[in-house]
């Protein structure tokens, strides 16, 4: 069976509205804003009311069990060199990696397109497809029902339908005079936060070839996917889609961008003016849309 005809079976079967789903061709993750999320900090079915802060739950104090399959998949020893000649030439960890660095005790951050090559230990990824019975029991919770209706149910409300976590990181930066990584000694507090070596390769002053890595780093979570849940007042029929819809901005004014059929191409933009960018999945090594943070809110 296709994914859209299971879908469609899944929308006469439940009674609830799929039809986002039956054409999401592209998978969308939202990078979480920092290194601060260790495993379990933001939680598989969790609801949340901004995808700026997933780690705000409003199911925190009476979270609704998934009823439906969890799809785990897991990646070891993974490694690749950036080819700059490659459309996406980022993978999604990568690209957290360029924003954030490897955090942890020493502040290691890194020039734009200097990653050469990085790699990690493990990803593991988990999502799932809500049911008609998991979303209705997430709208009876007492912080969501509250949300929605100071809202007058014009703002939905958004499951965390998928995790990403990775753990055992490690970056080798273009070899280039002026270029590498810029070490500060101190610790940042970060809840993962482990020892960051410089390779032995390495010179930080010559700032030539510069190896930066993990040793045994706690996994933490670095992506995830939405799905908007929307509801009537005074009805328990719910509308489920992805949450994927954005807008183009350039010459010529503004398009629709759907992330759920394509992926994306130059500096594009969600709705809400947060950049996407176009990646591959070191997971399932195929092109996915990226959702970077607004780092204005960190």
């Amino acid at each position: 069976m296709t994914a859209s005809l299971a879908c469609l079976e899944a929308d006469r079967a439940t009674g609830i509205s799929l039809g986002a789903f039956a054409m999401n061709k592209v998978k969308t993750y939202f990078l979480t804003p920092g290194w601060d999320f260790p495993v379990g900090s933001i939680q598989l079915g969790s609801i949340i009311s901004d995808p700026s802060f997933p780690h705000r739950s409003l199911t925190e104090d009476n979270p609704v069990s998934i009823d439906t399959k969890i799809h785990p998949s897991d990646k070891y020893d993974f490694n690749d060199t950036i080819d700059k000649s490659r459309s996406n030439k980022f993978g999604l960890w990568a690209q957290f990696l360029q924003i954030f660095g490897l955090g942890a005790e020493a502040s290691v951050s890194f020039d734009k397109g200097s990653i050469d090559k990085y790699a990690f230990k493990h990803m593991r990824t988990e999502w799932f497809l809500p049911s008609k019975t998991f979303a209705k029991a997430c709208l009876k919770a007492t912080n969501v029902a509250d949300f929605l209706e100071q809202t007058e149910y014009r703002k939905p409300v958004y499951i965390i339908t998928g995790l990403k976590t990775v753990e055992g990181a490690s970056v080798t930066t273009v070899s280039s005079k002026g270029r590498g990584v810029r070490a500060k000694v101190g610790f940042d507090g970060t809840p993962a936060a482990v020892p960051v070596t410089i390779g032995p390769e390495a010179d930080h002053k010559q700032k030539e070839a510069d190896t930066a890595s993990f040793k045994k780093s706690s996994p933490v979570v670095f992506a995830f996917q939405l799905s908007e849940m929307w509801c009537k007042e005074g009805s328990d029929d719910v509308t489920l889609k992805d949450h994927t819809k954005g807008a183009l901005f350039g010459v010529g004014g503004q398009k629709e961008l759907d992330l759920e059929t394509e992926v994306v191409e130059g500096a594009e933009q969600l709705e809400d003016g947060r950049e996407v960018a176009a990646v591959f999945d070191e997971d399932g090594e195929e092109a996915c849309n990226c959702v970077l943070p607004d780092l204005d809110t960190i």
